[in-house]
């Protein structure tokens, strides 16, 4: 009986230390994997848009060089002052852009989107979920 009791008290210790813990912890922790972004576009969603597409490469020179969307410009945030008049000039209101990376698993793509849409006030700007590896897929099911 008395282990009963102590097995119990550790229980219910053990449920309040919980959740004090959850209460005062500055953020939640993630449990989930990654959820899909409202701000992204699939390869399909990107078939069915019907304005101008400017595609915006926010991977490294190197990756960039080694293969790209065609007519994809180079943004990045390491080069982000020189490559961003190319962006400027080239752009028009009537235009979708949409930013890409590596994969689902890069974030260069949502930073250089959010930058887009902060600091530059850009509106219609969006990011391809699977970024370029998700791009090469599509072109060999083209093939």
């Amino acid at each position: 009986m008395k282990a009963i009791r102590e097995a119990i008290l550790l229980l219910l210790l053990a449920v309040v230390l919980g959740g004090v813990t959850r209460w005062i912890h500055p953020k939640p922790v993630r449990t989930q994997e990654r959820t899909h972004d409202a701000d992204a576009l699939t390869i399909d969603d990107v078939s069915r848009l019907s304005t101008p597409i400017r595609w915006i490469d926010a991977r490294s020179k190197a990756a960039y060089e080694a293969g790209h969307i065609p007519a994809a410009l180079l943004l990045n945030e390491d080069s982000w002052e020189q490559l961003l008049p190319d962006l400027i000039a080239s752009y028009a209101p009537d235009m979708t852009l949409i930013v890409y990376c590596d994969s689902n698993q890069c974030d260069a793509s949502k930073q250089v989107a959010r930058r887009l849409r902060e600091e530059i006030g850009l509106h219609n700007v969006f990011t391809l979920e699977g970024g370029w590896q998700a791009w090469k897929a599509h072109a060999a099911e083209k093939r």
